[in-house]
């Protein structure tokens, strides 16, 4: 299947002076409540919401991740348990709030494409020195999905670009088989329900739309509708945020992985620093608390010929000195190491505490991308080895 929107003759497509009048009549009602809501889009627009739908393929869910962020302080208000998976999820059925694509009482499991454009999310709740879970969901099974895409004659900087872009011209083709004032209005109708999704701050209508989408057709389509994606309002210019129909959830198709309990340090939109502080191992619904810490055991510089020209052991990592590449200032052997290698250790940190043993030792051989000079020797190999420890969290 390729993705699509239903079809309907040429002759049945309103005209755009039609749809225009319709939005206004829609975009001026006052009702709050899903049904009455659906009511006057009917009215209007003699037909209920129609949006680009599109059909996932095995590589999409295979490389699938999606991040959400709940603070400390909102984890603890809701009286939530570290030690269940299902606090990570969505809000609790019929006490979760009403947001941007879900009525009160029907909970969505809201999630974004990287951690940062997570927290970039949450950053009302958060400030420089707080503390949150930051969750990972993938698919477990690859299973056919249909999914929303709400990029449509919006226009963005960067990864959006590409998106939008892609987006369009697969609806250029599908458009090809109406007339040009029909093609006109489609895009219109498409354009205008996408701001409407979009809108900061969002409303009644895109909380009914959602609703709609997750609730009551999700059962007529095949395959179900099992996400929305849009951009993110907060981050603005390469974040993609997801709202994830529960029903995945529900029937073990996405799955947590991964929990971190994280630190915010300094804040930037283009990127903040994060520490980490705790790891929670996922082992079905439970999740098992673990610290770290972990210390350099030994490190060798090699040159152009392969031949290594500095060797540290133990102590010596600690006493043996470098300049830093991308702040100028002095480093010890360690904390070079780190500074260079920083996110295949943090990988590591987690990855190795799904392990029983409390003690792991690692050995890395890495090549350079971009060689450093030590003592004018050119550098472009590093081999170190690295011992973590892993002890449960007190409770």
């Amino acid at each position: 299947m390729k993705g699509r929107i239903p079809i309907i003759e040429n002759e049945r497509v309103p005209d755009i002076n039609f749809f225009k009048k319709a939005f206004k009549k829609f975009e001026t009602n006052l009702e709050k409540d899903y049904n009455k809501i659906m009511q006057v889009f009917l009215d209007a627009f003699n037909s209920y919401p129609i949006l680009p739908l599109h059909f996932s393929n095995q590589d999409f869910l295979k490389g699938f991740e999606a991040y959400r962020v709940i603070s400390e302080m909102e984890f603890k208000n809701l009286g939530l348990v570290d030690n269940k998976v299902s606090s990570f999820s969505h809000p609790p059925v019929g006490t979760c709030p009403q947001q941007r694509f879900n009525t009160f009482g029907s909970p969505v499991l809201y999630a974004a494409s990287t951690p940062h454009t997570a927290v970039e999310e949450k950053r009302a709740d958060l400030k420089n020195g707080d503390t949150y879970y930051i969750s990972k969901w993938q698919f477990k099974k690859i299973v056919p999905i249909t999914y929303i895409l709400l990029f449509y004659g919006n226009r963005f900087d960067n990864s959006f670009n590409f998106i939008n872009e892609t987006f369009e011209k697969k609806l250029e083709n599908l458009f090809r088989h109406y007339t040009k004032d029909k093609r006109k209005s489609l895009k219109y109708f498409l354009r205008r329900l996408t701001e409407l999704s979009l809108v900061e701050k969002f409303n009644n209508i895109t909380s009914a739309f959602g609703h709609y989408y997750f609730y009551k057709v999700v059962n007529n389509l095949t395959p179900p509708i099992g996400m929305i994606v849009y951009p993110s309002i907060k981050k603005k210019r390469d974040g993609v945020n997801y709202a994830l129909n529960p029903k995945l959830l529900t029937e073990d198709i996405l799955v947590c992985t991964e929990i971190q309990r994280q630190k915010l340090g300094e804040h930037s939109i283009e990127g903040s620093t994060i520490y980490l502080e705790e790891i929670g191992v996922v082992n079905g619904e439970d999740v098992n608390w673990k610290k770290f810490a972990y210390r350099f055991e030994s490190a060798a510089f090699f040159n152009n010929y392969n031949e290594p020209f500095l060797n540290f052991e133990g102590k010596e990592m600690k006493l043996g000195r470098f300049n830093s590449y991308t702040n100028g200032e002095s480093l010890t052997v360690d904390e070079f190491l780190y500074e260079n290698m920083k996110s295949d250790i943090l990988k590591d940190i987690v990855g190795l505490a799904k392990m029983r043993e409390e003690y792991v030792l690692k050995q890395y051989n890495c090549s350079i991308p971009q060689p450093i000079m030590i003592d004018k020797t050119e550098c472009k190999k590093l081999e170190f080895k690295m011992k973590f420890h892993y002890f449960p969290k007190l409770k």
